[in-house]
């Protein structure tokens, strides 16, 4: 196993953590629909960043991709 993979687990981890603070009265099904459309959108968004034909729309993907990554990053502390 790489570094980057020990990374993204730590991400992973850290963002669960910022799952189970979502207060309590939200219902399980909408928590659990957010995390599949987040996912949806992730693997779309990677799709087009890889294999798309149109080089501009694979570099905006791969940079429109990176932003939101960091954007979600920055929610952790520490």
């Amino acid at each position: 196993m790489g570094g980057n993979d020990e990374e993204a687990q730590v991400l992973r981890e850290s963002f669960v953590d910022l799952l189970a603070a979502i207060p309590h009265d939200v219902p399980g099904r909408t928590v659990l629909d957010w995390r599949i459309r987040a996912k949806q959108d992730q693997s779309r968004l990677l799709s087009i960043a890889a294999f798309h034909l149109d080089q501009a729309r694979r570099t905006q993907a791969k940079s429109r991709a990176f932003m939101l990554s960091q954007s979600c990053s920055s929610l952790l502390l520490g």
